[in-house]
């Protein structure tokens, strides 16, 4: 038996809305500020005082703690209650730190603890999804980015002779394995497939995951229109417009570098037992992942470009300085391609996104906006470089209190009112 309300929501014809949130561990608090406001903004313009996200969006999308947060809105969780969870359980996750080379790992039973209190036995095809969920997740054991829906049209939905049902996966594993980050956390086992060998016996094939933020879907939007409109995917939405609306929400820009002269202080007791060289590799080795993980923001900023290229926000962030921010420059307005209705294509559906800057450099072109029309412009750099870091449990409240006041000028009723 599927689950009745969510097929509705994906393959009724009609106007669909995706909601689309990134990875970044404890700075998802500002994802939920940005979701509170939404969720105030929606009630006025219906006038419900019940009215949760689920009652909008007909698909959540999420990486990393976005797939948490996007597991919750699916579950039509009111954003306070949302906002409660995510501050308790992000002091329980990030704490008990324990450091190897400025390296900080944590350990993996509270992450599993804190999900399984939300989601408790739940599965894919659970009745408590009352809209569309997308979780993507890295499986390192065959190098493949998976992207796990409750679509019950995609192909591994159902049981097959050498795979279980996506359908029978527990929303604690697909998210334990979607938060997994590498250094942070340890990987995570999903059970893929059970066999009997030659003397009967079952044996279970595991894989294992790693934090989606790992593959290029860290800021998940650009999948999620790939999902809406490719035959493979099984939704074949209608691209356009009027048809299709997506609210991307990040959790803080800005720009990630590596000082490779912030060199590992080894401790007095240690070094003499490590030759210069050793020394030397262990600090290379250092800024190779460093460097590795700074492709997480790349990745999200490549993404965002692809979808301001194929949209017209009503505001667009910069790309760089180079490109500016892509306002007026479809790819399909200058490619001539037509429309059904014969005019020219300028866009492939609604789109904005919403985000909180945690660096001085320009977000916005200050021809066409007035930065401080959208977020606090006065704090100062030292204090928002020491906001950037994802597992700083410190950093809650002064990152909500940011969070709220970008959300407020930037969530607008424009951005719903054709579709509600």
């Amino acid at each position: 038996m599927g689950n009745s309300q969510v097929e509705s929501r994906l393959f009724e014809p009609g106007k669909k809305k995706c909601l689309t949130l990134d990875g970044g561990g404890t700075r998802g608090v500002i994802t939920l500020q940005f979701l509170k406001r939404m969720e105030t903004v929606l009630r006025e313009e219906t006038g419900r005082k019940d009215y949760v996200l689920s009652d909008f969006f007909d698909l959540a999308a999420g990486t990393s703690v976005g797939s948490m947060l996007a597991t919750m809105v699916a579950m039509g969780m009111p954003t306070d209650e949302m906002d409660a969870k995510f501050m308790a359980l992000s002091k329980k996750i990030f704490s008990s730190r324990r450091s190897f080379f400025k390296m900080n790992k944590y350990n993996a039973t509270h992450l599993t603890n804190s999900v399984r209190s939300i989601v408790r036995n739940e599965t894919l095809e659970s009745d408590e999804l009352k809209i569309g969920l997308v979780v993507i997740t890295k499986r390192t054991d065959t190098g493949a980015v998976w992207v796990l829906s409750n679509n019950p049209r995609m192909p591994y939905w159902e049981d097959g002779s050498e795979w279980l049902g996506n359908r029978h996966y527990k929303l604690e594993s697909i998210i334990r394995a979607s938060t997994a980050a590498p250094v942070f956390f340890s990987a995570a086992e999903m059970n893929i497939h059970a066999e009997n060998n030659e003397k009967g016996d079952e044996i279970v094939i595991n894989g294992d995951f790693v934090d989606g933020g790992v593959s290029p879907h860290n800021n998940p939007s650009m999948q999620v229109l790939l999902m809406a409109g490719l035959p493979p995917y099984k939704l074949n939405w209608s691209l356009s417009p009027s048809e299709l609306l997506m609210i991307s929400v990040g959790t803080g820009i800005h720009r990630s570098t590596v000082n490779r002269k912030d060199r590992i202080r080894f401790p007095s007791w240690v070094s003499p037992f490590l030759s210069r060289q050793l020394k030397d590799d262990i600090n290379d080795l250092k800024h190779a992942a460093e460097s590795l993980r700074c492709m997480i923001t790349d990745n999200s900023l490549y993404a965002l470009k692809l979808m301001q290229s194929v949209s017209h926000p009503r505001f667009s962030w910069l790309i760089n300085s180079e490109v500016g921010d892509f306002d007026q420059q479809s790819l399909l307005g200058l490619s001539g391609l037509k429309s059904e209705d014969g005019s020219m294509a300028h866009a492939l559906l609604s789109f904005q996104r919403y985000d909180l800057p945690l660096d001085k450099r320009p977000h916005l072109d200050d021809k066409k906006h007035k930065a401080s029309d959208f977020y606090d412009t006065s704090v100062e750099e030292h204090e928002l470089i020491a906001l950037q870091p994802i597992d700083e449990p410190i950093n809650l409240d002064r990152l909500a209190e940011l969070a709220a006041i970008a959300a407020e000028k930037q969530v607008s009723a424009e951005d719903f009112r054709a579709f509600l």
